[in-house]
């Protein structure tokens, strides 16, 4: 099940919380089955982001956010197409998701 992932916000050792955000939802990814679940966990990446309000195009672009993470040598019009995804949409996700993977860990 890739149910709501409850206590993204505590993180695991040198990690920040968005940083563990990410590497749930890349794990849950990989273990989703259904459209359902998948758009569960890019929702649910989303808040943990700081989002507050998550529409289909923020999904599908940080979808394709992570898949581009996944399989580098995929291009970014690959991985947004593949999601259907808009470039602008993917972009500014590909900004945040950037920002938390650098972040100093606590």
């Amino acid at each position: 099940p890739v149910g709501p992932a409850e206590g993204l916000d505590h993180g695991q050792d040198g990690m920040t919380p968005r940083q563990w955000a990410l590497h749930v939802a890349h794990e849950r990814m990989q273990i989703a089955r259904t459209d359902v679940e998948t758009k569960q966990v890019f929702f649910t990446l989303a808040k943990a982001l700081g989002a507050s309000k998550v529409e289909d195009g923020s999904i599908k672009a940080l979808h394709a956010v992570v898949l581009k993470l996944e399989r580098p040598e995929m291009s970014d019009k690959e991985a947004y197409s593949s999601t259907g995804a808009s470039i602008t949409n993917f972009k500014r996700w590909r900004k945040q998701v950037q920002h938390a993977r650098w972040e100093p860990a606590p």
